[in-house]
């Protein structure tokens, strides 16, 4: 297993245990191919979140890692997705 201990708390109310990999540093790409920006994204299984939205939290178990909110989805391959990411 990678990633991190984190749990996932949906807006809707609930709770799952996982493991995420947290990337401060994302470069997102525009159209074109074209960097927009560097952000923060959460990396999650499918299997664990099959539908991310905007408002769940994420909660790493790692001193410093910190909690992040969904802003949106990033990307995904049918094994994982990418979420944006905030601070929460």
């Amino acid at each position: 297993t990678m990633g991190d201990p984190a749990t996932y708390v949906p807006a809707s109310g609930g709770s799952i245990p996982l493991q995420a990999i947290l990337d401060r540093n994302t470069a997102e790409l525009g159209a074109y191919g074209q960097t927009v920006a560097i952000r923060p994204s959460v990396s999650v299984l499918c299997a664990d979140v099959s539908r991310p939205e905007a408002g769940d939290v994420i909660t790493f178990n790692a001193p410093g890692m910190g909690s992040w909110q969904v802003i949106r989805q990033a990307n995904a391959d049918g094994m994982a997705v990418q979420l944006w990411v905030a601070p929460a």
